[in-house]
């Protein structure tokens, strides 16, 4: 009896520990954006990538050249087999293929959940933003690697970014460009916040929820 009971408590201890081991590690998710969007100012030749009035990535990895007053073609200079052509008279965009970049011709196909916003005259435009109907950016906590995704391609590998982990559900998200704020991430209740008044890395300062959707996977 007394040889069962042993077997019974260290099958219950083995099942409690593998529940905490289990329980502590780190669900890989993604910060789901509402409002995210490409802005380009074709004075300064500048492109920013912003959602919740937080710039996510100023454009470095960035190509634009323009083909004519209202045409755009532009790519992440990783996209080898396509690029993105903005047309602001038509308010459309476009995925070419089977051309190289920035040539006329190819194969296209119209981003339908992608709005073209030029600002001034849509034929000769100070700028345009590219408004995306879903854009997400995925943390992949093993890797410690980050992308910010549309369209089902990547804008951004977040090489600017730096992440801190506190504990397995909790981390600290920045752009290398952001002085005053930084991200508070909950993955255990799913939240969003930005945090003024803060060092980074630690615990504290005030906390402001941004309407993004935390989903793990």
């Amino acid at each position: 009896m007394r040889f069962k009971k042993s077997i019974y408590l260290t099958a219950a201890f083995c099942l409690i520990l593998s529940f905490f081991l289990f329980a502590g590690e780190a669900e890989r998710f993604k910060l789901e954006f509402k409002d995210a969007y490409l802005i380009y100012d074709t004075v300064t030749a500048s492109l920013q990538i912003i959602t919740q009035g937080n710039v996510l990535s100023y454009g470095k990895d960035w190509e634009v050249v323009k083909m004519k007053p209202y045409l755009f073609a532009l790519r992440l200079k990783t996209w080898k087999d396509f690029f993105w052509k903005v047309n602001t008279s038509r308010k459309e965009v476009y995925m070419i293929k089977d051309i190289e970049f920035p040539k006329m011709g190819g194969t296209s196909k119209t981003l339908e959940n992608v709005m073209v916003k030029p600002t001034g005259d849509a034929m000769t435009p100070e700028r345009f933003q590219l408004m995306f109907g879903s854009a997400y950016m995925a943390y992949l906590p093993d890797t410690k690697t980050q992308q910010i995704v549309t369209e089902g391609v990547v804008l951004s590998y977040c090489q600017d970014w730096e992440v801190i982990q506190l504990k397995p559900y909790l981390y600290h998200f920045k752009q290398n460009m952001w002085k005053a704020f930084f991200w508070h991430v909950n993955s255990s209740r799913k939240t969003v916040n930005r945090v003024s008044g803060g060092t980074f890395g630690q615990m504290g300062g005030d906390l402001k929820p941004l309407d993004i959707k935390l989903v793990t996977y």
